[in-house]
């Protein structure tokens, strides 16, 4: 089945300013709302959406959609198998904090001259607010001028950019919400707005990680939980795993032993997927400013003495 990632690699101008035609011609409005695995259409955004998979797309031609389903294909598979009450999802808490299928990179080849200090606007020309911080996958608008707090939003969230002037794919009315500090939105968007604190110790040290695993150690393959091969255990002290830099990592990295999600014949799933830990593939991200690993101070033990340890 095909996702998010994959149709945003073949589609890249996949976005909320698409309109979508079914196979017989019938307009069906534009992109209300996206995830990794349906797309969500409505002409009015009060009112519940049509859902589809990313496999029911035909092609996106001049930002037009045209799905494989007619009409009717489309109002049998909403009633029975995407099922009524999972299409509305509100987008009153919306997305935003949700990371994106376009990152910084790829949003600089198309928009070089985007930066810190860029004015943002709503689509319907409401002066937001500057640009303060721009990372891998978000784009910070400073508090203050209409958001009470730091606002962060998604490289997907671009609607168009004007000169020094950057649009977003929302209105005044859809942002509303957002204008009071206490909104719901916040605390949940934080969740993934905040960095994963991999330089924090955790709860769980070394010696609890190898009686709940005793075969794992040096040398051994580390994975994400979307199964993506992050490389080999490098050392193993107190509070951190260390992996050798260069299979996925421009650096030696660190992770706590609470962020092992499951380990088995040799091999560690992390809690994390790919695209939570892209930030780190950059060399030049905040987090290895706090991520210091002090090499004289790591306890490596090379595979055969810790197996002897473990049979005395």
């Amino acid at each position: 089945m095909i996702g998010r990632k994959e149709f945003v690699e073949k589609y890249p101008s996949f976005g909320k300013d698409i309109e979508v035609y079914t196979n017989d011609g019938v307009d069906l409005g534009k992109i209300s709302y996206f995830d990794d695995t349906f797309v969500t259409v409505s002409k009015d955004t009060s009112l519940p959406g049509v859902r589809f998979r990313y496999d029911d797309i035909r092609n996106i031609i001049d930002h037009n959609m045209t799905l494989k389903l007619s009409e009717i294909d489309l109002t049998i598979l909403n009633k029975k198998q995407y099922r009524v009450e999972e299409v509305n999802r509100t987008e009153q808490v919306s997305p935003l904090g949700e990371r994106g299928a376009t990152k910084k990179s790829a949003f600089l080849s198309r928009y070089p001259d985007i930066k810190e200090g860029i004015d943002v606007y709503s689509k319907d020309d409401i002066d937001l607010g500057k640009i303060v911080a721009m990372d891998e996958d978000f784009i910070t608008i400073r508090k203050g001028l209409f958001f009470p707090k730091d606002f962060k939003f998604r490289y997907d969230d671009v609607k168009d950019v004007q000169g020094n002037k950057l649009i977003m794919n929302y209105s005044e009315s859809e942002l509303a919400d957002w204008k009071d500090v206490n909104y719901k939105g916040y605390n949940e968007a934080q969740r993934s707005w905040e960095e994963i604190p991999l330089w924090e110790n955790g709860v769980l040290n070394r010696n609890e990680f190898e009686r709940k695993y005793p075969n794992i150690g040096i040398g051994d393959k580390v994975y994400t939980k979307d199964n993506f091969d992050l490389g080999s255990i490098a050392a193993m002290d107190n509070d951190h795993i260390n992996l050798s830099k260069g299979t996925y990592f421009p650096r030696e990295f660190r992770f706590r032993y609470d962020d092992v999600m499951e380990a088995f014949d040799h091999k560690i799933v992390l809690k994390y997927d790919l695209n939570e830990l892209s930030a780190w593939k950059e060399e030049t991200y905040s987090g290895w400013t706090k991520l210091i690993i002090t090499p004289d101070k790591e306890v490596k033990i090379e595979r055969k003495d810790q197996d002897k340890r473990k049979a005395a």
